[in-house]
């Protein structure tokens, strides 16, 4: 395994799944150089990888705007399996300290053995806006927003959004 990839299911800090199962060992290996996030999920043999190239938004929105963020997931393992996608963001800079990741939306999706699925999240003025105690009020601001979408905080998957006046 490549530095950053994590080892089998069976690894410390697995729920006691039996090793990969060596088709998987293979079709893991083919994607090792992708920059994302591979993950042995609970069935032992079940492999998901999410690559930031994968992830499409509209680069720049109006304050008020929504935009449509897609990432494709996919099951490189033997066996049909689910996922938790989660789609967190962080605002750089504002009217108020924002959180580092901020959760705002989830899915779980079921995805058949060798297949993947577009997965679509809406982010509008309802997950951009916040209330502020400065202002005492909702806030939207113009700012820049990391979006970062995976299986865990953890993400790697990002894209940069541009919100603008």
């Amino acid at each position: 395994m490549s530095p950053g990839i994590p080892g089998p299911a069976g690894s410390a800090g697995s729920d006691g799944a039996d090793d990969l199962a060596e088709q998987d060992r293979d079709a893991l290996a083919q994607f090792e150089m992708v920059e994302g996030e591979v993950r042995a999920g609970r069935a032992g043999s079940l492999l998901f990888v999410r690559s930031p190239e994968v992830i499409n938004a509209l680069q720049r929105i109006a304050v008020g705007q929504s935009v449509t963020v897609s990432v494709d997931v996919a099951n490189i393992g033997s066996r049909d399996g689910k996922e938790v996608v989660q789609f967190y963001i962080h605002q750089r800079h504002g009217t108020s300290t924002r959180p580092e990741r901020e959760l705002k939306a989830f899915t779980r999706v079921a995805i058949p053995a060798g297949r993947s699925r577009a997965v679509e999240f809406v982010l509008g003025p309802d997950e951009l806006s916040y209330w502020s105690a400065v202002t005492r009020s909702r806030v939207q601001d113009a700012t820049t927003i990391d979006v970062y979408v995976g299986g865990s905080s953890a993400a790697i998957a990002h894209t940069v959004l541009e919100v603008v006046r």
